[in-house]
């Protein structure tokens, strides 16, 4: 029972230290990048993708008309904390709203949560026409960071996306971006590398202790020794 209980919260440990070993990689690798987006135009993105950038900055853009809000079960929808929404070149545009099988797909799936209430509302209110709706988040520019691994696009979002006529499937090539998001300071994701893999290490310590201990000795307290003696 003991060594049961110590493999379960050693399991619990390592999967949560794992994580973070995993986030803090994953975030070193945007900061290792520097603080300046790569600048793109979503033509070339479309064209060639773009490569090992992490931190871009796109322009050249057009929204496609068809957004999918992220709001805590239960509240009213207009208690929204992320909007999600394809991105194409107009070239791509064009042909997507003209004919149900375009060349290209989406490339590009932008979240904002950085929207003002009072946007997300008029957002809502539009949603019946989506163009109109669309319009709201129209910028020249667009700059973030490009989620990977475990921060990748949520699979519920993705089904969503898929239903709703983008020409063709979102896969997993799809590149996914966290608007207005910048990379972290450096020594930020090495401090969460380094405490996750001190952690890994503590736990391991503790639980190869706790299988190596022995287990307590067991007597019988208050009773009086048999003295030797012959029967009569």
């Amino acid at each position: 029972m003991r060594h049961l209980l110590t493999l379960s919260w050693m399991l619990i440990a390592m999967v949560t230290l794992g994580y973070g070993m995993v986030y803090g990689y994953d975030a070193l690798t945007v900061a290792l990048g520097g603080d300046s987006p790569k600048k793109m135009t979503l033509a070339e993105v479309e064209q060639n993708g773009i490569g090992k950038a992490r931190y871009v900055e796109l322009s050249g853009f057009a929204v496609y008309p068809r957004l999918v809000y992220e709001y805590p079960k239960g509240q009213k929808k207009e208690n929204v904390v992320a909007v999600y929404y394809p991105l194409v070149s107009q070239a791509t545009l064009n042909e997507m709203l003209r004919t149900e099988k375009p060349k290209r797909g989406v490339a590009v799936i932008v979240r904002r949560d950085d929207l003002d209430a009072d946007v997300v509302k008029a957002i809502i209110r539009a949603g019946r026409r989506p163009t109109l709706a669309a319009n709201w988040l129209k910028k020249e520019t667009i700059k973030g960071v490009v989620q990977r691994r475990m921060s990748g696009l949520p699979t519920r979002v993705r089904a969503l996306l898929n239903q709703i006529k983008l020409g063709t499937p979102i896969g997993n090539d799809v590149i996914y971006l966290r608007a207005d998001q910048r990379p972290m300071k450096l020594w930020i994701p090495i401090a969460i590398l380094l405490g996750s893999l001190i952690g890994v290490a503590v736990v391991a310590l503790l639980g190869v202790r706790q299988f190596r201990r022995k287990p307590a000795d067991v007597s019988l307290a208050g009773l009086p020794r048999a003295q030797p003696g012959h029967l009569r």
